[in-house]
């Protein structure tokens, strides 16, 4: 079901980006100026930091900055709120995961409080390029690793089942890579250098703004 859908806005996102791509320039360059970006700010609390590491990570000298999961959580899903597509299988997951007392803590990165402190230094920027899994442990994964995770926590495993043989993981890999890369685009959404552009301003404009 959700590797279908994987695959098919994959290849929506690959064909479609050649005839959509320079009128979504045009979108996005007319985004760019920040007189746009005055109606869209929200104050903006902590700064981006950068974290750059590969693969699954977990570096123990860094978990006293990381918030524990909720009680019952098996993985926290890190997810952009802001993306409608994504926001689909979120809230099909989210109610999975309700009905089992909670299995996945879902923090969403586009929020004003979202705080990479908590999220063993994973910033809004690094969060964007690729989904982000937290487990209890502090064990940072990313990509198809979140989801089929996410997936056996709500019951679902059988999902992403296929994904435990290495090179079948690897190629799906690739093609959520396709899919990461291109997804702001497929959801008509400027590019995430213009995104942070508006973030930067709307942080600044907050520095200047009175409590």
């Amino acid at each position: 079901m959700a590797t279908t859908q994987l695959v098919g806005l994959v290849m929506a996102s690959v064909v479609g980006s050649v005839g959509a791509r320079s009128g979504m320039r045009a979108i996005v360059s007319s985004r760019r100026t920040p007189l746009r970006f005055s109606g869209l700010c929200k104050p903006i609390r902590h700064k981006f930091r950068g974290f750059s590491s590969q693969g699954n990570t977990r570096l123990d000298e860094d978990l006293q900055n990381f918030k524990k999961l909720k009680d019952n959580a098996k993985i926290r899903m890190l997810h952009d709120g802001e993306c409608p597509l994504c926001e689909r299988e979120v809230n099909m997951l989210r109610k999975r995961s309700d009905e089992r007392g909670g299995s996945i803590e879902f923090v969403d990165i586009s929020s004003k409080n979202y705080n990479p402190n908590d999220n063993r230094d994973i910033d809004f920027e690094t969060a964007m390029q690729r989904i982000h899994g937290i487990l209890p442990d502090g064990t940072v994964v990313r990509d198809v690793e979140v989801f089929r995770l996410a997936y056996e926590a709500v019951g679902l495993g059988w999902v992403y089942a296929f994904t435990k043989v290495e090179p079948l993981r690897k190629a799906m890999d690739v093609i959520y890579g396709l899919w990461a890369k291109n997804r702001l685009l497929v959801t008509q959404r400027p590019d995430l250098e213009t995104i942070l552009s508006e973030k930067k301003f709307c942080s600044d404009i907050s520095k200047k703004t009175p409590n």
